[in-house]
């Protein structure tokens, strides 16, 4: 169930959106550590959907920093787009459902030692 810290992220990543169609690039991420703390307040032990938000988040604002390079296929007019389906679906307390946006933030699972070097001999990892 959605609590304060789902609404508390869904409305930093908007209050970001606006800065981004507002041409105040250097704003977005402003609120980061701030947002952070005052979740961490509210629930440390926050679920998925709002880790997700943060993950996002953090990648948008490095897409940022970096003149939007990085992060390909995602363009910078793709980033506001993604950061309200985010806020949509985090405010219902889930992840969004966009395969392509879950599938590009999503960590990705790191290969053992041991697997990295079973597949340089052809074996599968």
């Amino acid at each position: 169930m959605p609590g304060r810290e789902h609404e508390i992220i869904a409305s930093a990543l908007e209050a970001d959106v606006a800065h981004q169609e507002n041409g105040r690039i250097s704003e977005i991420g402003k609120t980061f550590d701030p947002t952070l703390a005052r979740i961490l307040e509210v629930n440390a032990d926050y679920d998925e959907s709002v880790g997700f938000a943060f993950t996002f988040w953090d990648n948008w604002l490095d897409a940022s920093n970096h003149q939007w390079m990085y992060h390909d296929p995602i363009t910078e007019h793709d980033w506001p787009r993604f950061a309200r389906e985010t806020a949509d679906a985090i405010r219902r307390g889930e992840l969004p459902r966009n395969e392509f946006l879950l599938e590009h933030m999503r960590p990705r699972p790191r290969r053992s030692l041991w697997q990295r070097i079973k597949s340089l001999f052809g074996h599968a990892a």
